[in-house]
């Protein structure tokens, strides 16, 4: 419960010390939230300390490049679920995901 507040607190959605209160006092009101973080495989804020190592490796070292694609594949994952953690707080609707492996392929134009 503690990590999934700390998510919460690291997407500006508890901003405030009484938000916190809430969440801890009724948890079950942030269900869809959490739904939302199950979905996309518990994503984190990507870290600095990734980086920082890259940075230490040097340029063209094979474990700075797979550190650098990580922070990059992180942040892009968190930016996803914070902007459906925001659409989810404005409009009071869960949003899905589409799997694109499983999404139906368009229809082929057809011939005139």
């Amino acid at each position: 419960m503690c990590d999934f507040a700390r998510i919460l607190a690291d997407a500006d959605v508890l901003t405030s010390a009484t938000d916190a209160l809430d969440y801890l006092d009724e948890p079950h009101h942030f269900d869809a939230e959490h739904t939302l973080w199950a979905q996309l495989a518990h994503p984190q804020p990507p870290s600095t300390d990734d980086l920082h190592e890259a940075r230490l490796l040097g340029r063209t070292n094979p474990r700075a490049i797979a550190l650098r694609q990580q922070h990059q594949a992180a942040g892009a994952t968190w930016d996803t679920f914070c902007v459906l953690l925001d659409e989810l707080g404005r409009t009071g609707r869960p949003l899905r995901l589409v799997d694109s492996s499983t999404a139906a392929a368009p229809a082929p134009p057809q011939p005139v």
